[in-house]
């Protein structure tokens, strides 16, 4: 008698465990967004170019796209980027992968980032984005740019246009100038 009531609260606390874990893990997983793993679509060789008023903006290549569509965005691998002005290039950009938003057609660079623009500025840095709708590129991270002059200008965030002559550094600015030892000369106010 006492092992058949034994046996029942076994199996009631078993069943009772077994009921308070499917609970768990059906609000758990309505608690969660879920997350796809998998792309819709994946293209090789994948190339994208984006037009604003019958003027080509930006050209995308790279290796590999991955497009998820209820997330409306693209993730390119080992990409190369072309960025223009008035139909003419203005700046080239290597970088280890891409999202690309096809609602804002905002671009989101990732890894080693290395930017070239036509005026010979170069900039490097781990993540930046291109805001498609304003035309800047910003970021948080720690940035550094390679002026065609020579100087070296480093800091933490950056807004700046994509040929990197109009920039802002937001903190922690460091500059070093190639003009160090030429001599200044002062113009006297009249």
């Amino acid at each position: 008698m006492r092992s058949v009531k034994l046996n029942n609260i076994i199996r009631f606390i078993s069943n009772s465990i077994t009921a308070i874990l499917i609970f768990i893990f059906i609000g758990c997983e309505q608690a969660i967004p879920k997350q796809h793993f998998r792309p819709d679509m994946v293209v090789e060789n994948y190339t994208t170019t984006n037009f604003k008023d019958s003027k080509i903006e930006w050209e995308l290549r790279a290796k590999k796209a991955s497009y998820y569509y209820s997330e409306k965005r693209s993730i390119a691998e080992n990409i190369f980027l072309n960025y223009y002005k008035d139909n003419k290039p203005a700046a080239v950009v290597k970088a280890d992968s891409a999202t690309i938003y096809t609602e804002s057609r905002d671009i989101v660079l990732s890894g080693s980032v290395d930017m070239l623009s036509t005026t010979g500025n170069r900039l490097l840095t781990t993540k930046i984005r291109w805001n498609n709708k304003d035309g800047f590129l910003d970021t948080d991270e720690r940035i550094k740019i390679l002026r065609k002059n020579g100087d070296v200008i480093e800091g933490i965030g950056l807004k700046a246009d994509y040929n990197l002559e109009g920039y802002e550094i937001k903190k922690k600015v460091t500059a070093v100038t190639s003009n160090v030892n030429k001599k200044v000369n002062k113009k006297k106010n009249k």
